[in-house]
């Protein structure tokens, strides 16, 4: 055929290449797809490849930054939101002691008062604040405030059993307040004694009772019996009182 030219091995591309590549120029192989291209090239104008870089140029890389960015994100917001759910369980937690903890507090602090307010309230506590002031009263030497706290009926038995009525109790006790330095009393083992004539105006104590003075000292098993009534404005007074020395 007039005007063909052989040519010999070359391919349709590397045809298609060398017309697209002006003549005379410097030519080297696509590292990629191994085209003729010029040497001053930077992109294959076959496959596109960065002869520079020696890469395709593609959006790869952003792209897997942008994925990578996203998953961050979703992850911090995972960790952020398990975070903020932990917190507010520990606050509720500790809201919920704190509530506990007032409550029981209160409950002990409520019952503790009526308990005492009971307790304060009762005969028990009241005779045992009448032989208190009582024993006061004879340490401290006041014959008036001592009378307060015996019945008019009082009667007196000592280790000698002889019996002793308000009158001469009183004229033996004001003798020994004026002629007497000091007087010291003890009381231990205080404890309430029910017998037959127990009733709730009339009880019965005992202790071991321990005196003491400048002139003279005893020790021994002491039982009042005190009562409660109409007499007594209501409150608990001695009408008798016994000792037993050791």
């Amino acid at each position: 055929m007039v005007g063909s030219e052989d040519v010999g091995n070359e391919t349709v591309d590397s045809l298609r290449a060398s017309l697209r590549t002006p003549s005379g120029a410097d030519l080297i192989d696509c590292p990629n797809c191994k085209t003729k291209i010029d040497s001053e090239s930077v992109y294959c104008k076959n496959c596109g490849f960065n002869v520079i870089e020696n890469k395709f140029d593609d959006d790869k890389s952003d792209k897997g930054g942008a994925d990578d960015k996203e998953e961050f994100e979703k992850e911090f917001k995972k960790r952020y939101k398990k975070k903020i759910s932990i917190t507010r369980k520990r606050f509720i937690l500790t809201a919920f002691s704190f509530v506990v903890l007032f409550s029981v507090v209160g409950y002990l602090l409520y019952f503790s008062v009526n308990k005492l307010n009971v307790y304060f309230s009762s005969d028990e506590y009241k005779i045992r604040n009448t032989i208190d002031n009582w024993k006061d009263a004879w340490q401290e030497k006041n014959i008036n405030k001592y009378k307060k706290y015996l019945t008019d009926d009082y009667t007196y038995y000592g280790s000698d059993g002889r019996k002793v009525d308000l009158t001469e109790k009183l004229e033996r006790m004001e003798y020994t307040f004026k002629n007497y330095e000091y007087i010291k009393i003890g009381i231990s083992d205080f404890e309430f004694v029910k017998d037959s004539v127990f009733t709730e105006n009339d009880r019965k104590v005992q202790f071991s009772e321990k005196y003491e003075s400048d002139k003279f000292n005893e020790e021994g098993l002491k039982i009042l019996r005190l009562f409660k009534g109409e007499e007594t404005n209501g409150e608990w007074k001695i009408y008798r009182e016994i000792f037993k020395e050791k």
